[in-house]
């Protein structure tokens, strides 16, 4: 049950960056370089991969981060919590290009960029989350 869990995480965060992409002008992802593997390679996998770093980038970074900025949460009312997001964003984003699985990028343009994809980003992934709700409950 706990692989079904992951495995649905993973589909969530990939439609949420699905949806980030499609809506932020300054996000972007390129499939996998033609030359290291073929033709069938299905530009979900892709996502899939993008989504797995963000998951390895929020578990183990994220803590660390919003345990070290909980006083400035708690003084801004919540409001330092959009900006640890929008750096989870980008360093999923750094991790990425940095480890180039198959010539998979992904870029963000810059901090506005980074700002909207975040913003929509949390937006899809909520709704998502709403709608696997029932899976979830069951599993």
């Amino acid at each position: 049950m706990r692989a079904l869990a992951l495995l649905l995480n993973i589909v969530t965060i990939a439609a949420a960056l699905a949806v980030t992409v499609w809506l932020v002008p300054g996000v972007n992802y390129t499939g996998p370089n033609k030359l290291l593997v073929d033709e069938s390679f299905d530009p979900a996998i892709a996502l899939g991969i993008i989504a797995a770093a963000f998951m390895v980038v929020n578990s183990t970074v994220g803590p660390i981060v919003r345990t070290v900025g909980a006083p400035i949460n708690c003084l801004t009312l919540g409001l330092f919590s959009f900006v640890v997001n929008i750096a989870i964003l980008w360093l999923a984003s750094v991790i990425t290009n940095a480890i180039n699985i198959w010539g998979i990028t992904f870029t963000i343009d810059g901090f506005w960029s980074a700002a909207f994809g975040a913003g929509i980003f949390a937006f899809a992934r909520s709704i998502v989350a709403m709608i696997t709700n029932p899976v979830r409950a069951r599993g």
